[in-house]
C-alpha cells in the first residue's frame, strides 16, 4: 500500500467478508487509529472512502491512480467525522457537567471545536461532524456526565443504543 501510494499507482484487492469482488481504488492516504484505513476512491467515483486493512487480501499494483483534487487533504477528509463513518456533517453541541468539565477541556472531540467555560462550572462543547455512531459510542464512555444538547437525532441515536444494550444484558 504504501509503495502505490508513494508511487501514484492504483491498488487492485479483493475486499470485505466474502471477498469476491476486486476492487481497484487510488490511494490518497492513511488513516491510524484503532484500525488502519486505506483512503482513496473506487475507480470510476470521485469521492474518497475507507478500506479497513484487515479487510483487504491479494494487493496488487494494477497502473496508474487518479489523483486527488488539488484542494483535497486527508485532514479536511477525517475533519468531517469523528472517526470513519464519513455522514453530512451536523451541528453537535455538548454540555459536560462541572464535575468533568476540566477532563472534558483537555479532550480533543473535533479539531474545529468550540468551548465554552459556564457560570455553573459545566462545559460546552460546539463541533461540526458527522460520524453519530462514532459520537454515541464515545459519549457513552461519559456517562451521566454529559448531555447532549443539539442535534436530537444524536440524542435519539444514544438512547436508542442503550435500550437495545440493556434488552440484551437483561436477557441473561
Amino acid at each position: 500500500m504504501r509503495t502505490a501510494l508513494k508511487g501514484g499507482n492504483m491498488l487492485s484487492f479483493l475486499y470485505g467478508e466474502n471477498k469476491t469482488w476486486r476492487r481497484k481504488v487510488s490511494p490518497w492516504g492513511i488513516l491510524y487509529g484503532h484500525a488502519y484505513y486505506l483512503v482513496g476512491p473506487v475507480t470510476g467515483k470521485r469521492k474518497p472512502v475507507l478500506w479497513r486493512f484487515d479487510k483487504i487480501i491479494d494487493i496488487q499494483i494494477a497502473g496508474r491512480a487518479s489523483l486527488p483534487p488539488a484542494d483535497w487533504s486527508v485532514e479536511a477528509f477525517v475533519s468531517q467525522a469523528l472517526g470513519v463513518f464519513q455522514e453530512k456533517p451536523e451541528h453537535i453541541i455538548l454540555r459536560f457537567n462541572a464535575g468533568v468539565a476540566q477532563d472534558a477541556g483537555r479532550f480533543l472531540f473535533h479539531p474545529a471545536q468550540k468551548l465554552k467555560k459556564q457560570a455553573d462550572g459545566s462545559l460546552v462543547v460546539e463541533f461540526e461532524s458527522g460520524g453519530a455512531v462514532e459520537i454515541a459510542h464515545h459519549l457513552f464512555t461519559w456517562g451521566t456526565s454529559v448531555e447532549i444538547i443539539e442535534p436530537a437525532s444524536l440524542k435519539k441515536r444514544l438512547c436508542d443504543m442503550l435500550t437495545d444494550v440493556l434488552k440484551h444484558h437483561q436477557k441473561y
